[in-house]
């Protein structure tokens, strides 16, 4: 017997895409760490697997770190699955990791589906060199920095994108970089597997329900133009008998965002009207 941890990459939608090394390796096992027991135990079941199963997840405690040391150091193998893909992209694993080669576990990786690399390769823009960044930021100020940073690159960029933001996400791109190409994959392996290609503006186009996962896959970005003047547009407006409700439902139509999102982004000159009772809609 030995200590070991294992990273054992699961399907990202199609269970066919299941190893054969995967499903011995899960026989395996001592203990199975799962991000989500309940979603992993329709893999186990699937293909089976009766294994003990325990949540690890970016919310456990020290207690469940002290549990794993503990398991193994009692020389048990412990497998680490993720929802879909590889355990530490984008995932927990990584103190995992830290914890095994700390205490001089053997550490190993069963390889298979992985979300990024699959979008890489639907894309049809470069692969080489690319970065993976994650998923795109929320706020403006965060978005803004991430727009900076996949600019200064200069090569392919991937990233993982929500159904609730993708539309936002497109606006602002089309608004910032509008001749950068794009690939849009959503729902990769699944029977509804789409991918869109062409710029933001050309993807915002094609009207669909932004369902599913997504992986969004940027081109080395041409041209980037300067952040809009929110407080300038705002003003025009105005200027053209817009109310103040009617000001910002009609930038944050054009932007793609909350009108509380525009509300907050404008400076307090420009706010310094007060606006009608009436609620946002």
């Amino acid at each position: 017997m030995t200590r070991k941890l294992t990273l054992a990459a699961t399907p990202i939608g199609n269970l066919g895409d299941a190893s054969a090394r995967l499903i011995e390796t899960l026989q395996n096992a001592d203990l199975i760490l799962a991000e989500d027991t309940r979603h992993s135990q329709k893999l186990l079941s699937h293909f089976g697997i009766s294994k003990p199963i325990r949540a690890f997840h970016d919310h456990s405690t020290q207690r469940d770190l002290a549990f794993v040391q503990k398991t193994l150091e009692q020389e048990q193998h412990i497998v680490l699955i993720s929802d879909a893909g590889m355990p530490l992209v984008s995932d927990p694993g990584f103190e995992l990791v830290q914890l095994a080669l700390q205490i001089g576990c053997e550490l190993d990786c069963v390889p298979g589906p992985n979300a990024p690399i699959t979008a890489l390769a639907l894309s049809g823009l470069p692969p080489l060199p690319f970065a993976f960044l994650g998923f795109v930021p929320q706020k403006a100020q965060a978005l803004e920095a991430w727009l900076a940073q996949v600019s200064s690159l200069q090569m392919t960029t991937i990233h993982f994108e929500s159904p609730n933001r993708i539309q936002r996400t497109l606006a602002f791109l089309s608004e910032r970089t509008p001749d950068t190409p794009l690939a849009l994959c959503r729902e990769m392996t699944k029977k509804f597997q789409t991918v869109w290609r062409g710029t933001a503006q050309l993807i915002l186009e094609q009207n669909q329900e932004w369902r599913g996962e997504m992986v969004l896959v940027i081109g080395a970005v041409k041209r980037c133009l300067e952040a809009p003047d929110l407080d300038s547009l705002y003003q025009q407006q105005r200027d053209s008998g817009l109310s103040h409700n009617q000001a910002i439902k009609t930038l944050a139509q054009r932007f793609s965002l909350s009108k509380k999102q525009i509300q907050n982004q404008l400076t307090t000159a420009s706010t310094s009207v007060t606006p009608e009772t009436e609620p946002f809609e």
